[in-house]
């Protein structure tokens, strides 16, 4: 009767730990987000722990900009990570992180701000990291339903990326490791409409961060930028669509590409038309002379391909080759397509001849 009566006593105590570690770690993440920032402030509704099968689960996590609510705020459905005790036990963290259902909102873009001495910035973090025995690895990393929107004063429509999707698969965050790249794939929508998709492989470890990637828009209806247009240059356009195709590897501040921009069927200049300044017309009417001049008239698309290089920050752009590929596009349309020409070894040569 004893033992039965401590082995009733030990998992009672069991049960009931078990029970406070989600109530103590949902009170502590909701501590944290209230008061260790002080830029902005959140709360998590739920936290449901599955410890011996390695899962934690987040749900209904908001976070917005103190003293100024309207300027971020981000609303998250829910967040799982998977964890591998067996790994553990090896000295190797890998998790598996999956978020359903996120939305931003914001009406001015966060600024950066530089760490505090007592903040860990990203060379604090790397160097912990390297330091460390522990291997850690994000072995997938996924995203769905999200949607972000910038909501921009004046305009009527705000600027918005929906139904984004993101994979990462073999994100190793050993700085040994930094040859080892990770998948990326993010699929969205700008607007609603225009297909976006960017691919290819990255260390984001690295310092510099180590890139080779692919990017394009495919059809996007440039009339749902008109409220943004107006407000930018001002411009608006009656009908036309935009594509591109953009190609760039980087590699120890070095970076190659291109940019493919393809205009098509624009029509700028409408009749009649309400004019908001001399600069909107000056702009429209240089824009819609490019248009005539430039055009292909088969195809009536306008296309340039632009060369670039960063090097430590510095951009040089090749307008001489986008001015003659513009030209050339008018007798001959440029191909809708990678042409599979930037690479990190092509980086790696130009330092060379530096």
């Amino acid at each position: 009767m004893k033992f039965i009566r401590k082995l009733l006593i030990i998992v009672l105590i069991l049960g009931a730990i078990r029970l406070l570690i989600p109530v103590a770690a949902l009170t502590g993440i909701n501590y944290a987000l209230r008061h260790k920032n002080e830029d902005y402030t959140g709360h998590l509704k739920d936290l449901d722990l599955a410890i011996l099968r390695g899962q934690i689960t987040l749900k209904n996590l908001h976070i917005e900009k103190k003293n100024k609510p309207q300027a971020l705020q981000i609303d998250v459905a829910n967040t799982k990570v998977n964890y591998s005790w067996q790994k553990l036990w090896n000295k190797n963290a890998v998790a598996i992180i999956a978020i359903d259902g996120a939305n931003i909102v914001m009406t001015e873009i966060p600024k950066v701000k530089p760490p505090k001495p007592d903040e860990m910035s990203f060379t604090k973090i790397r160097k912990l990291l390297a330091d460390s025995k522990w291997s850690s690895e994000i072995s997938q990393f996924s995203v769905r339903n999200a949607n972000v929107k910038f909501v921009v004063p004046e305009a009527k429509v705000p600027l918005s990326v929906n139904r984004i999707a993101i994979d990462i698969s073999n994100v190793h965050l050993s700085p040994a490791k930094n040859w080892q790249l990770a998948r990326v794939k993010i699929e969205s929508y700008l607007q609603g409409q225009g297909r976006m998709l960017l691919t290819g492989q990255t260390q984001p470890l690295a310092d510099p961060v180590l890139a080779d990637m692919n990017f394009s828009i495919v059809d996007f209806d440039l009339k749902t930028l008109n409220g943004l247009l107006l407000k930018i240059l001002p411009m608006d356009l009656t009908r036309g669509k935009f594509s591109t195709y953009i190609e760039a590897a980087s590699e120890k501040g070095h970076s190659n590409g291109y940019a493919k921009l393809f205009f098509d069927d624009i029509d700028v200049v409408s009749n009649p038309q309400k004019l908001k300044s001399g600069r909107h017309f000056v702009i429209e009417a240089a824009a819609a002379v490019g248009n005539w001049i430039l055009k292909n008239d088969k195809e009536k698309t306008v296309a340039l391909n632009l060369p670039f290089k960063i090097k430590h920050d510095n951009v040089v752009l090749n307008t001489s080759d986008a001015f003659w590929s513009a030209l050339e596009n008018k007798r001959d349309e440029l191909d809708r397509k990678f042409d599979n020409t930037i690479s990190f070894a092509q980086n790696r040569s130009e330092k060379l001849l530096e």
